[in-house]
């Protein structure tokens, strides 16, 4: 369903139409292509290549979302933060999350400290991974924790970025657990507490740039992948477990910290890039830019929007309730482009056993794609009708 079978299903529509033309003896009177990109989860260059080098259509639909059709996409501005060098930290390293565009489900830290000291929380275990082999046996109990590491692992629950209503973030819940027991020295407070405030919400209230409109609603902030590395750019992993505490590295560590905002038309990537840069540098801390795109809305009364409309209630019966989305299609690069199906869950629940978009088993049924193919054919026939 994402995207190999709605792209057949465009396809097909289209040979029905070029077959039906020919065999009465007439050309489609517009010019039609199907384009098939390769990187739609991976940044979508193929299409700005595409526009380097061929001239941008009046209009373009993508099969990539949900039926009836979404008109508007939020604008994407992905951000990397980098603390600056810490010296002799009490957190030895820091993960959390998979991927710059989805909510962390999981994130663990190793301190220096004994795990057996560690009081118990709610989605936080802790386990002993330093010190001699007796005292992690023991749980890792020493009353000053010298020569001890704990590994501290947070659950959360996972997400995707444009749609973070009832996430936990997992990099959040062990920001808070290590500044409630004070596991971190004064420099490392500092920046922990900047990322549980980002984690903390998911309105982008923390960073000053909540905002909304009409169309595609309010800005959404999540505070995504969370790394940690040495100056020389090494990850800042844990010491063996064997390691004496005294022989612990020290060598310079930074924290980073990705960041994923879908933002609507009340405010644009130059903002975001000027408001996020102002809250990193009071920490002194910097900002390189990920991914920037401003938001795309096509007018839903235009007679090419309305006509992909019209035919999903020829079709279908049902009426055609325009919307908007915080996902990304290949619509957003072109000037003029809705996404339109191929996904109605609605009225084709997904089968019993098949994963969804992303997931594993990913499935649909194939009476979804035959209504959806119906519902192509005559969109195409209702565009071929209009004056271009």
């Amino acid at each position: 369903i994402d995207d190999k079978g709605p792209l057949l299903m465009a396809a097909h529509a289209l040979r029905f139409w070029r077959d039906r033309y020919e065999r009465e003896g007439r050309a489609i009177p517009i010019n039609v292509r199907v384009l098939f990109g390769c990187a739609e989860e991976t940044g979508m260059e193929d299409a700005d290549y595409y526009l380097k080098h061929h001239q941008a259509p009046d209009f373009l639909f993508t099969p990539d979302a949900e039926f009836p059709l979404c008109y508007g996409e939020k604008g994407h501005f992905q951000a990397r933060l980098k603390s600056a060098p810490i010296v002799n930290g009490r957190i030895v390293s820091f993960e959390g999350g998979t991927a710059v565009n989805g909510v962390p489900g999981g994130a663990e830290a190793v301190v220096r400290a004994s795990a057996g000291m560690l009081p118990e929380a709610q989605g936080i275990a802790c386990e002993a991974i330093g010190g001699s082999s007796e005292e992690r046996e023991a749980g890792g109990r020493k009353e000053d924790g010298e020569g001890m590491l704990a590994r501290i692992r947070s659950f959360g629950v996972a997400g995707h970025a444009a749609m973070p209503e009832g996430t936990v973030n997992a990099v959040g819940v062990l920001a808070e657990y290590l500044l409630a027991h004070d596991l971190c020295f004064q420099e490392e407070r500092q920046w922990l507490e900047f990322v549980r405030d980002i984690a903390g919400s998911t309105d982008g209230s923390s960073l000053g740039m909540a905002c909304e409109d009409d169309d595609v609603g309010p800005l959404t902030c999540v505070a995504s992948m969370a790394t940690a590395q040495t100056q020389s750019g090494r990850r800042k992993d844990a010491q063996p477990q064997d390691t004496p505490f005294a022989a612990a590295s020290y060598e310079p560590v930074c924290f980073y910290q990705a960041i994923d905002v879908r933002f609507p038309t009340a405010t644009n990537t130059e903002q975001l890039r000027e408001r996020v840069g102002e809250c990193a540098r009071a920490l002194g801390a910097t900002v390189e830019p990920i991914y920037e795109i401003d938001p795309l809305i096509v007018d839903p009364s235009s007679a090419q929007v309305q006509a992909l409309g019209r035919a999903y209630e020829q079709v279908t019966g049902c009426e055609a309730r325009l919307f908007t989305m915080g996902g990304g299609t290949y619509a957003h690069h072109f000037p003029v482009g809705v996404s339109f199906g191929a996904l109605d869950e609605a009225r084709f629940p997904s089968p019993e056993g098949a994963g969804g978009m992303h997931a594993a088993d990913e499935g649909v049924a194939e009476r979804a794609l035959y209504d959806a193919l119906l519902i192509y054919i005559v969109a195409l026939g209702n565009l071929f009708d209009l004056k271009w």
